[in-house]
């Protein structure tokens, strides 16, 4: 194996087709792992989509792998993918209680943004674009990319941040709207468009 990448398989994961074509890569191995004990030392951390943000950042507390990541990323690439991306912020707000009785609950602080959970679910075919940013060594940048959005949050960026995940255009209306941040470095970086990996570019 040339590349091993861990995905967090969170109680309430969703949107397993992610990570599907990365699955069918030679010398790509992806592990599903759910323990401190089995998350060794992979090229890249997945944190995937979920049903529960909220319960699923407090599980990753309680069992110890939040404070894992959180030392990796120091010199581990770290990628969120929807509820992973809300994960890896400043702070998630619920205050319509939609996935918790806590009106906030702090992220693993990875990233400058912070979510808020509306009352209602964004669902979206979107075209988006990769703006140019570091990525091992090299300059990772894609253009034309096809995915979607699926989430209750709004999340906002901390002014500076590199946002490199831009939306263009939703459900066939124009549009120029963030959807994902990098750290400064490049390891650690999110977004809420599903299906990035199915473009071939990117």
């Amino acid at each position: 194996t040339l590349v091993d990448i861990a995905v967090i398989r969170l109680p309430r994961i969703s949107n397993f087709t992610d990570l599907s074509v990365l699955e069918q890569i030679g010398q790509v191995s992806v592990r599903y792992v759910d323990s401190v004990r089995d998350l060794h030392h992979p090229d890249m951390i997945v944190l995937p989509g979920s049903k529960n943000t909220m319960a699923d950042l407090k599980w990753m507390r309680e069992n110890g792998l939040e404070a894992l990541i959180k030392k990796k990323a120091q010199d581990t690439i770290v990628f969120g993918i929807c509820g992973g991306y809300q994960m890896l912020g400043q702070v998630i707000y619920d205050p319509h209680h939609t996935e918790s009785d806590f009106p906030e609950t702090a992220g693993l602080g990875l990233l400058p943004v912070r979510t808020t959970f509306a009352d209602w679910k964004q669902t979206y075919q979107v075209q988006a674009l990769c703006r140019p940013f570091p990525f091992m060594g090299e300059t990772l940048e894609a253009r034309d990319l096809t995915g979607y959005e699926i989430h209750m949050g709004q999340t906002v960026v901390d002014s500076g941040a590199s946002e490199p995940f831009v939306v263009c255009q939703r459900s066939g209306k124009d549009c120029s709207l963030t959807a994902g941040t990098a750290r400064k470095d490049g390891l650690v970086f999110g977004t809420y468009i599903h299906g990035l990996f199915d473009n071939d570019q990117f």
